[in-house]
């Protein structure tokens, strides 16, 4: 079998890192979403609370976690260094508000120490 040409493989890259580009948001920052099967670790939780805190500075409000729903993440080794995002589903109120249902995705670089809430959304 011949080898393609090399307008055809340019092409074919081309066509990859764009809709790399678009569907970058929908699959996670660097993978596929993987499902954290116990969503109650506490490494999770305080995760979470981390979340609810930072949101709560940078909005000034008082939201008060009061569940995680569902976790997730996907991680990568970039310049040999780790990264991984967590997307949380949280259950939190505010004062004697009904519970809201929130997602959070929080940016993990473990062996650096750095853990940055990204996005913080009402559902």
């Amino acid at each position: 079998m011949a080898p393609l040409p090399r307008s055809i493989l340019f092409m074919f890259l081309l066509v990859l890192v764009l809709a790399l580009s678009i569907l970058g948001p929908v699959v996670g920052l660097f993978g596929i979403w993987e499902p954290i099967n116990d969503p109650n670790t506490s490494i999770v939780v305080k995760f979470a609370h981390f979340a609810v805190a930072e949101h709560n500075k940078e909005a000034g409000t008082a939201l008060v976690l009061k569940r995680v729903v569902k976790a997730e993440s996907n991680a990568e080794i970039l310049q040999n260094v780790l990264h991984v995002d967590y997307r949380l589903t949280i259950s939190a109120v505010d004062g004697a508000a009904a519970p809201k249902t929130y997602q959070a995705i929080l940016h993990d670089r473990p062996e650096e120490y750095v853990l940055k809430l990204t996005h913080f959304i009402l559902l």
